[in-house]
């Protein structure tokens, strides 16, 4: 059932802001939820906005009831923060929203309801989102922390698109066989490495994408460092985590003589491997 976004108001607290409402906000952009409704910030909320279908309001009221647009959650400990409430309501069920919630709305959620608190004012501090949010606080500008909040959300719901799409693309295209993934498209594999580590994937081979030859990418150069000069590569990165090779062939050649060196390594006692690494 596709939810109503047609709204004619929209409103939340005012006072101090935090990363939960004002994410709120942001996804009601981003999704074209009230287009063009007037937007109110207040610390009393009538009865009849509450009644009343067409006004969204969340984060404030005291009430969760989705069909008549309220969505608070402070009434209820059970319930997670309204960003929340309002993602898995207006956005799709399926994969890309899982991954949209565990990459940004469940940390945010989880800071505003008390499961995880976060210090201020200590030094070399982590900026999270929630925090610098809140930072914003400083400038009293509402506004000025959804438009930095809008484009964290759009890059996080386009990675997340993609991520769903690759992960398709490597259930369908990508052979994986003793340890060495093959992949023929043209298509990004951003997330092959997290793909690769469930799979047993060490080292990706697929079209060089920058120009020709194949590209030959390591998951982890402790343990699959591709080696300079060996094979003629046209191109290395110096961690040597990739290279590029002009023939397929050769490429598949260093990536099984690697394959298996790191098994003679493994057969290796520790005092010589220790000696050999000197």
């Amino acid at each position: 059932m596709t939810p109503n976004k047609d709204f004619h108001r929209i409103v939340t607290h005012a006072g101090m802001f935090h990363a939960d409402e004002v994410l709120g906000r942001a996804l009601t952009i981003a999704l074209e939820v009230g287009s063009g409704a007037e937007f109110i910030r207040t610390n009393e909320v009538p009865i009849e906005f509450l009644l009343d279908s067409k006004t969204l309001v969340f984060d404030i009221g005291r009430q969760y009831d989705p069909l008549l647009g309220n969505f608070d959650h402070h009434h209820d400990p059970e319930l997670p923060a309204a960003c929340m409430l309002l993602l898995r309501h207006f956005y799709p069920f399926g994969a890309v929203r899982d991954r949209i919630e565990n990459q940004l709305f469940a940390y945010v959620s989880k800071v505003d309801v008390g499961d995880i608190i976060e210090e201020a004012g200590e030094e070399f501090t982590v900026p999270t989102f929630n925090k610098i949010i809140r930072s914003l606080n400083s400038l009293g500008d509402f506004d000025l922390a959804v438009g930095v909040a809008l484009p964290v959300l759009r890059s996080t719901i386009a990675s997340c698109q993609s991520a769903v799409m690759e992960e398709e693309i490597w259930a369908n295209q990508v052979e994986v066989s003793g340890g060495v993934a093959i992949y023929e498209g043209d298509a990004p594999l951003n997330t092959w490495r997290q793909l690769g580590k469930r799979d047993g994937a060490f080292l990706l081979l697929s079209p060089n994408r920058r120009g020709p030859g194949w590209r030959l990418e390591s998951r982890d150069t402790n343990l699959y460092k591709i080696p300079e000069g060996f094979g003629g590569p046209t191109f290395r990165h110096n961690s040597g985590f990739v290279a590029v090779y002009e023939r397929k062939t050769t490429a598949l050649m260093v990536a099984a003589l690697l394959m298996q060196a790191n098994k003679w390594r493994s057969w290796l006692p520790a005092a010589l491997l220790m000696q050999a690494n000197k």
